[in-house]
């Protein structure tokens, strides 16, 4: 799976792994995710975007701050890179690069 979102809290280290929560569904604050990594040198904090590449490896069930129930998916990353806001919110779904110079109105535009 492939996935972006936002960090709810900084992430906990554990020996030689780290784990996060984050909010897939970041408009709405929902789609609560757990990821684990082995990529201890990620220099994350609370509200970062993410990208995570990874498996899934089942669901957890715990209690969120209010005392609620919640149960969520959780995710062994191959791979988490940081991403922009917009990269996480509102990702491309094609990308295509045309390279071409377009001119006028005394500014030049490339595509």
């Amino acid at each position: 799976m492939d996935i972006t979102g936002q960090l709810l809290e900084r992430p906990e280290e554990s020996g030689d792994e780290l784990a996060f929560q984050m909010f897939v569904d970041v408009e709405n604050s929902d789609w609560n995710t757990v990821v684990y990594t082995d990529q201890t040198d990620l220099d994350l904090n609370m509200d970062n975007y993410v990208r995570v590449r990874g498996q899934v490896l089942g669901s957890m069930q715990g209690e969120n701050a209010f005392g609620g129930s919640i149960t969520a998916p959780t995710v062994q990353a191959s791979k988490v890179s940081t991403v922009s806001a917009g990269q996480a919110i509102d990702p491309a779904t094609e990308v295509r690069m045309i390279n071409r110079t377009v001119g006028g109105q005394g500014f030049d535009i490339t595509l």
